[in-house]
C-alpha cells in the first residue's frame, strides 16, 4: 500500500455521486388524438423513482435542461431508466416510450449528452440526457491515537 506522510493513499470505490440531466427530446411520439402532447419524464435507478421533471405542454420537442444528483452505493450494479410520458387531464397518463442505461458499462457514463431512442413503439422519438459519476474516495487520515481513521469524500 502506498504512502504520504504515514497516510495510505486514496482508494476509489464504487459508491459515489451520480448526476443525471435531461435536456431535451424530440419528434415524440403523438400520444393524444388532438394537438400535441404535453410531455415529462420520470428517471429511475434501479426500479427507484429519483426524480420527475415539469410537464411540458403542448409540444412534441420539448427542452427540460433539469438535473438531479444522487447517492449510488454501487455503481457496477445500477441501471437508469428514463419513462416519457404524455400527461392527460382525465384518465392515466400515456406513455410515449422508454430508454435504459446501464451504469456498470464505463462507457455509458459520459460528460456529454447521451442520444436515447425510446423503443416502446416505433418512432417514438428521441430523448437527450446526459450522465456522469464521481466515484468517493476513501482517504485513510491519521488520528491522534495513532491508528489510521477514514474519510469519505466526493472529489
Amino acid at each position: 500500500m502506498t504512502t504520504l506522510n504515514g497516510c495510505s493513499a486514496p482508494v476509489m470505490t464504487k459508491s459515489g455521486l451520480l448526476q443525471i440531466t435531461v435536456h431535451s427530446a424530440k419528434n415524440l411520439r403523438k400520444a393524444d388524438i388532438f394537438g400535441k402532447g404535453d410531455p415529462y419524464v420520470i428517471i429511475k435507478v434501479n426500479l427507484g423513482k429519483i426524480y420527475t421533471t415539469v410537464v411540458k405542454y403542448d409540444t412534441d420537442s420539448p427542452r427540460f435542461e433539469e438535473s438531479v444528483h444522487c447517492i449510488l452505493a454501487d455503481i457496477s450494479e445500477s441501471k437508469l431508466s428514463f419513462e416519457v410520458f404524455d400527461k392527460d387531464i382525465i384518465g392515466v397518463d400515456d406513455t410515449i416510450g422508454c430508454a435504459f442505461v446501464n451504469l456498470n458499462k464505463k462507457s455509458s457514463i459520459v460528460n456529454s449528452p447521451l442520444l436515447l431512442s425510446l423503443p416502446e413503439k416505433n418512432d417514438c422519438g428521441n430523448l437527450y440526457v446526459s450522465v456522469s459519476f464521481t466515484p468517493m474516495k476513501i482517504i485513510n487520515l491519521p488520528s491522534r491515537s495513532g491508528k489510521d481513521r477514514c474519510q469519505l469524500n466526493i472529489m
